[in-house]
């Protein structure tokens, strides 16, 4: 299961937990803990409206429990927790669907190469880097670089 500290880590890695709606930088209504709102949600919490804590405390258990299951199915075999650890808070800031793009890495972490999963991760094409880094490591920054930085140090032992 996923450890509290990582719940923590994603939360701060989503900019905390934002009390208003707002538009984020692609201009999709969001609120808590990076919670894209759906076009229910966004009628009964327009932009800029405040949202109650239980709401958004819901939305982030929800959300952590979705990238948790999308993790699970994406890695149908054991890694170590901290590997683990680091799929889940991708896939809950990128989703499934763009977290299974990264099949390199996938296929990386059933090899038990962590240094290669982090290479996928970074790099478009981790043997000819002159391709230039992932989308994913490019728009998301710091948290990219803290991920890749968490797989390289990731054991069997």
């Amino acid at each position: 299961m996923i450890l509290s500290t990582e719940a923590a880590q994603i939360q701060e890695d989503e900019g905390g937990d934002v009390a208003q709606t707002y538009l984020d930088t692609l201009g999709n209504a969001t609120g808590g803990v990076g919670h894209k709102l759906t076009p229910e949600e966004l009628a009964k919490y327009p932009v800029g409206t405040t949202i109650p804590k239980t709401v958004r405390d819901r939305w982030f258990r929800e959300d952590m429990e979705i990238a948790f299951r999308d993790a699970s199915k994406l890695l149908n075999h054991e890694i170590p927790h901290e590997a683990f650890n680091i799929v889940v808070n991708m896939a809950f800031n990128m989703g499934r669907g763009r977290l299974a793009g990264f099949a390199g890495m996938r296929k990386a972490l059933r090899e038990e190469d962590y240094n290669r999963a982090a290479d996928e991760m970074e790099w478009q094409d981790p043997d000819d880097r002159s391709k230039g880094h992932t989308p994913w490591f490019t728009q998301t920054g710091g948290r990219a670089k803290r991920l890749v930085v968490r797989m390289r140090k990731v054991s069997n032992g």
